[in-house]
């Protein structure tokens, strides 16, 4: 059976299951590396010291999961953050074990502020 064109010139299904099975594969070795940049530590000197011209926001325990799956974190979430917030401001977010995550936008709504995602590092 045929396929759609495509950029691997793969004219097959079968090899074109097998073309998926590899790039997935070799996307999987790269998830490591990746995930370890997210320490600031790890972080290029750099980024780092472009990243210094943000607030920093530090995000509770218990919102891991809305972190990482860019949900939007209301304020009641934040273990560290600046004195004053404004809205619209950009901050680097990082989990609570101090991995940075992103670029977050800061919202208000009434009276509290939230983040929500500007750029994701993971």
């Amino acid at each position: 059976m045929g396929c759609l064109p495509n950029k691997l010139g793969i004219t097959t299904s079968a090899e074109l299951e097998k073309a998926e099975e590899k790039i997935s594969k070799e996307q999987a070795l790269n998830i490591q590396p990746r995930l370890e940049l997210r320490d600031i530590e790890g972080v290029p000197e750099g980024m780092q010291e472009a990243l210094r011209d943000f607030p920093v926001i530090k995000i509770a325990e218990g919102s891991t999961k809305l972190l990482y799956n860019g949900g939007k974190i209301q304020e009641k979430y934040f273990t560290k953050q600046p004195k004053a917030l404004q809205e619209d401001e950009i901050a680097a977010v990082y989990d609570f074990e101090n991995h940075l995550v992103g670029l977050y936008t800061l919202k208000k709504e009434e009276t509290n502020f939230y983040i929500k995602p500007f750029k994701m590092l993971v």
